[in-house]
């Protein structure tokens, strides 16, 4: 039987696994940049707290891109109770992971290496540690694909919702409005109110463009905002910028969601923006990273 997997499937998965990937190490340079700080201002910064730290934040990092793994490609018959998950679609993620998984580790390795830096010699142990933490972590994960064919296999399981696989769970920027709305959108998500996911995200979408770009706030309507915000708008990266062009593309933005009870939105309608929205919160969030905590040196 030949894979379930068709060419634009994929390109689906890749498009938004690299986005996530995007997402997960964005910030992490300010928060090396305030770890080294923290160490340099003790007068220690050669010491293996330094490079533990170093190494931590950026394996966090690592967890995140699994977890875009999971979300990109896995969740896709995980969360699809008629979408059949056969060998040749098991070699498929097997293939992805390999490919992916290896970039991964490597990443975590050159990345602690260049934010260590010298000496070298001293940090070389803690930015190897790291690759080959990331090749661990990835061999565990890589069993999770097994035990999916396993799940899919029983005929008479029931489609489970996983802990964490809500694409609305991120990190809320320093808003307590936004708190809520998020919190909101999650459990709207999960409860399959697909109308009220639309409404939520014009909102939260609209204030976190007014958050980044003071000059949005006097544009009137969404699609203005992020017309705005992804054309001539200097405080947007380009890959933020793709991602609000994506938004803006999208069945939600228009205004129809919020006063037309005839239009109806749909899962698929809600699946595909959530990645670009959470590449834009994600921004959001990283532009006012949280002091770090004091640390003892042992």
């Amino acid at each position: 039987m030949r894979t379930t997997v068709t060419p634009e499937f994929e390109r689906l998965c890749d498009h938004e696994f690299t986005l996530a990937v995007e997402e997960a190490y964005e910030g992490l340079g300010p928060q090396i940049a305030q770890i080294k700080e923290h160490y340099n201002t003790l007068g220690s910064y050669v010491n293996s707290a330094t490079g533990y730290a170093v190494k931590d934040a950026v394996l966090a990092r690592v967890d995140q891109v699994l977890a875009a793994f999971d979300r990109a490609y896995m969740a896709k018959w995980r969360d699809d109770p008629i979408r059949p998950l056969i060998d040749e679609d098991v070699t498929w993620l097997g293939r992805k992971a390999d490919l992916h998984f290896d970039a991964m580790a490597r990443e975590a390795e050159g990345r602690c290496n260049t934010y260590l830096g010298e000496p070298r010699q001293f940090f070389a142990q803690f930015w190897s540690e790291a690759g080959i933490d990331a090749r661990q972590r990835a061999m565990k994960f890589r069993k999770k694909i097994e035990i999916l064919k396993m799940q899919k296999d029983q005929p008479s399981a029931k489609p489970q919702t996983v802990a964490g696989n809500n694409p609305f769970a991120i990190a809320s920027p320093d808003d307590k409005k936004v708190e809520i709305l998020l919190a909101e959108l999650r459990r709207c998500y999960d409860a399959e109110c697909w109308n009220a996911c639309g409404i939520l995200l014009r909102i939260v979408t609209e204030r976190a463009l007014d958050g980044v770009e003071a000059a949005c706030k006097k544009k009137k309507g969404l699609g203005n905002k992020l017309n705005y915000c992804s054309n001539e708008s200097q405080e947007f990266g380009q890959s933020v910028k793709e991602a609000l062009r994506n938004l803006l593309a999208g069945k939600i933005t228009g205004d129809i969601v919020a006063h037309d009870a005839v239009i109806v939105i749909d899962r698929p309608d809600i699946d595909l923006v959530a990645p670009y929205f959470r590449h834009l919160i994600n921004h959001w969030c990283s532009m006012n990273p949280r002091p770090m905590a004091e640390s003892k040196i042992t």
